[in-house]
């Protein structure tokens, strides 16, 4: 019955190797597997009803192999301690690079972490589960997102690539109104640039192709467009009822394009890889925007995902999903722009379309602030159906946007007053929502806020294996914490290099180290720290620049030479 569940139509056997072969349910590819059973000691016999028997085995171990389509398997020639090991050399070698450590007690190592879970549950912290969480974030992703080579892979879905299912829950799709995009939230800080590159052979080779054609069949627009998901087709129309009046998909896609680049500085990327996605999501706005009775350009009809507001109708208030240039349209559309024309001033492959798009630029709304002091969320002022939902999308410019910063402590604040009245009505309440609160607060410099969330996350949100639940299990909220958790301890995207930005003031963080952690402008960070001061901090660039690091409250400069290790000591 589970063969005929799963498409398997064909099963044969031979000596110690079952094939298998079939289609998927619609019929449109076709797939085949191997499965080579080892043993230590006892027999394996192949049956003619396409099983293998083992008896009297001490030990057996399953290789398997299944690819899609006409593709061919070839089975690794190792037993399992050769794999154990190749595994271990290849992936340690990423892995090494970068670590979060608190200072913890060690003996809770000894402890299964299903118990630690429990222990924090009731009402403890450990911030050894910190420590483990960021790794196993980096490992999850290294495991399900690296470029092969010789061979195209695709970028983590909702799952990454663990999925029991024959219908995997959301499809095992790419939703792009925060999932595939939080997914890759700390590839860049995390150390794991490449790991990012799977995601932009996908948007290039699929998305793009996809966009172009559903600006002109949707919208008669030129560029590209994506709205609340896609899949392994490059599917970009509008799709899941009015969630998915939602444009704004590839726009916010431009930004994992645009951090890889402040990264790593590399302009060859910039121009064959990341320009032709982000010069076509512009082209769309700019054809798509129109002018408002006050000389505004505005998106939409567009949502503000997957929220609702109150409209009242005939002495009747209803839920409202559709409004004109909501706050995360703006922000999504401000921050491509603001890339877009950088972009343009170091390539200058389209003065026309740059010029173009200053000029919608100035044009745009500006962030308002409504009459509870928070961050208005639409076009108007309207009271939310549902106040605790787990979107926050207007945070989008704080995190993980820039436009809000400290160089504007009214929205600052604003933002601040929002995440509160959301949490007030149970917000976060979803593993990937979490997530992003606890970047958000990073972001405005609560340690307290952060730590509170990574609590939240650990007791509701994670389940005894440390993957996230949504529920059921969706691999985002593993990655944005991991990248979270990063982001408590270091961030740079204000064009400083600032150690320490949100350490939660308790105890149990006040003492610890990180290392390998990157830094935009292609800066590798490490430092350690005692009673939540800076004691030393190592630095080695990429190239030859000068820094300015904001370390215990003070600023200093500090002059790096590429591959030179730089270390600044701190009493």
């Amino acid at each position: 019955s589970y063969a005929r569940e799963s498409g398997v139509k064909a099963v044969s056997a031979e000596g110690n190797v079952l094939s298998f072969s079939g289609e998927t349910a619609s019929g449109g590819h076709g797939f085949s597997g191997k499965v080579r059973v080892d043993t230590v000691g006892g027999t394996v016999t192949a049956l003619e009803n396409g099983t293998i028997s083992v008896s009297g085995a001490d030990r057996a171990v399953l290789v398997i192999g299944i690819e899609c389509d006409e593709r061919e398997i070839v089975l690794p020639d190792m037993n399992y301690e050769e794999l154990l090991r190749a595994h271990v050399e290849d992936f340690s070698a990423i892995m090494g690079r970068a670590d979060i450590a608190y200072d913890y007690d060690e003996a809770l190592d000894a402890i299964p972490v299903n118990e630690r879970l429990a222990a924090v549950k009731a009402g403890g912290t450990d911030v050894g589960l910190v420590n483990l969480y960021f790794q196993f974030g980096r490992y999850l992703l290294l495991s399900s997102s690296r470029p092969m080579e010789g061979s195209e892979t695709l970028p983590a879905n909702l799952q990454g690539v663990w999925n029991p299912y024959i219908g995997a829950p959301w499809n095992a799709d790419y939703h792009t109104n925060i999932n595939l995009q939080m997914n890759y939230w700390h590839a860049e800080t995390a150390n794991l640039a490449e790991c990012a590159l799977p995601l932009f052979d996908y948007i290039n080779g699929y998305l793009l192709p996809g966009g172009e054609r559903a600006a002109k069949d949707f919208y008669h627009c030129r560029g590209a467009v994506l709205h609340h998901l896609s899949d392994i087709y490059g599917f970009a129309s509008p799709a899941d009822g009015l969630w998915g009046l939602w444009p704004m998909g590839g726009a916010w896609l431009c930004y994992a394009l645009w951090e890889h680049y402040l990264f790593g500085g590399d302009l060859a990327y910039l121009k064959d890889t990341a320009y032709p996605y982000m010069k076509a999501c512009t082209r769309f706005f700019l054809d798509y925007m129109t002018e408002d009775e006050n000389g505004m350009l505005v998106s939409g009809p567009s949502t503000s995902p997957e929220n609702t507001f109150l409209l009242e109708e005939d002495g009747v208030k209803k839920s409202t999903y559709l409004c004109l240039s909501p706050t995360m349209d703006i922000e999504i559309i401000s921050g491509l722009f603001e890339m877009y024309m950088e972009t343009e001033k170091l390539l200058n492959l389209d003065p026309a379309q740059a010029e173009e798009t200053r000029a919608a630029y100035a044009k745009l709304p500006p962030l308002r602030i409504g009459k509870y002091g928070q961050l208005m969320e639409w076009d108007k002022d309207y009271e939310e159906a549902e106040p605790g939902h787990r979107h926050i999308s207007h945070a989008f410019a704080l995190y993980p946007g820039w436009q809000i910063n400290e160089n504007t402590p009214d929205l600052m604040a604003a933002i601040d007053t929002t995440m509160k009245r959301r949490l007030a009505s149970g917000g976060g309440h979803t593993g990937w929502s979490c997530a992003w609160l606890i970047n958000l607060y990073a972001r405005l410099g609560s340690g307290l806020g952060a730590a509170d969330m990574i609590a939240k996350l650990l007791k509701n949100s994670t389940k005894d294996n440390l993957y996230d639940s949504h529920p059921p299990f969706q691999i985002d909220g593993n990655f944005g914490a991991a990248a979270a958790m990063a982001e408590m301890l270091l961030q740079s995207h204000t064009g400083k290099i600032v150690l320490l930005p949100a350490l939660p003031e308790d105890p149990a963080y006040a003492n610890g180290s990180f290392e390998g952690l990157r830094a935009r402008g292609g800066v590798t960070v490490s430092a350690d720290w005692v009673d939540g001061r800076v004691i030393c901090v190592n630095l080695i660039s990429d190239k030859a620049q000068t820094v300015i690091l904001r370390v215990n409250g003070e600023e200093v400069k500090a002059a790096l030479l590429p591959g030179k290790k730089k270390e600044l000591l701190f009493s």
